[in-house]
């Protein structure tokens, strides 16, 4: 309808579920190491895509930030704690 912008939603959004919008330059430097414990299985059946891993901090992009099922066992199969951000589009 264009009554609000992608980019002014993704940041209501962000507020209001109170996590981070992934900026799609961000998604263009992703960190590229053999020690993400993430399977191409594991991203496409939880819907993320690791950005960053520091220290014991998984951080995920995900088109639903507020699925604590996927957050959670994405947690207990990588034995990470998972910082979820928002995902938007990057068109």
């Amino acid at each position: 309808m264009g009554a609000i912008g992608e980019l002014d939603l993704a940041q209501v959004l962000s507020n209001q579920l109170g996590v981070p919008v992934a900026h799609p330059d961000q998604l263009v430097d992703i960190q590229r190491t053999r020690s993400m414990p993430l399977t191409p299985e594991m991203a496409q059946k939880y819907q993320v895509l690791p950005l960053r891993l520091e220290k014991r901090i998984l951080t995920v992009v995900m088109a639903n930030p507020r699925d604590l099922k996927a957050i959670d066992e994405l947690g207990l199969r990588t034995g990470y704690v998972i910082r979820p951000i928002l995902a938007r589009n990057c068109a």
